[in-house]
């Protein structure tokens, strides 16, 4: 163990190198790309028909709406279902799986088949709610 032993805390007796670390005012990489996707969208982004559809009822639309709507556009175009969830759980936030563990096991004609009264039974065991 020969590294340990020459380690010792810092204390009177060994005190800190004087220039170690971030300089004092400086930021971090994480810090300058938020504040880079918090500014505001120029005018030639926001412009797209594209943007306006994603960021409808916004009244500022930042870099970062811009970039995942693109995203999402391209992830749309090719097809990538998985690529548009994870965009969307990522932006939006994981939905909640209410379901629990039910397997109906039951074909969609047996489905349309079920009367009106069968299919509120359904409906009302499935969301929880027993009469």
């Amino acid at each position: 163990m020969g590294g340990r032993d020459n380690l010792k805390p810092f204390g009177p007796d060994n005190p800190p190198p004087p220039n170690r670390g971030r300089k004092k005012g400086s930021r971090n990489v994480s810090t300058i790309l938020r504040e880079m996707l918090e500014r505001e969208a120029p005018e030639s982004a926001v412009s797209l028909d594209l943007i306006k559809a994603f960021c409808r009822g916004r009244r500022r639309v930042t870099s970062a709406d811009a970039v995942a709507a693109r995203l999402l556009y391209e992830a749309l175009v090719a097809g990538e279902l998985p690529a548009i969830k994870e965009l969307l759980d990522r932006a939006e936030g994981k939905a909640k799986d209410r379901r629990g563990n039910v397997n109906l096991n039951i074909t969609a004609q047996e489905l349309s088949d079920l009367s009106d009264e069968q299919l509120d039974q359904l409906i009302n065991r499935l969301s929880g709610k027993q009469r």
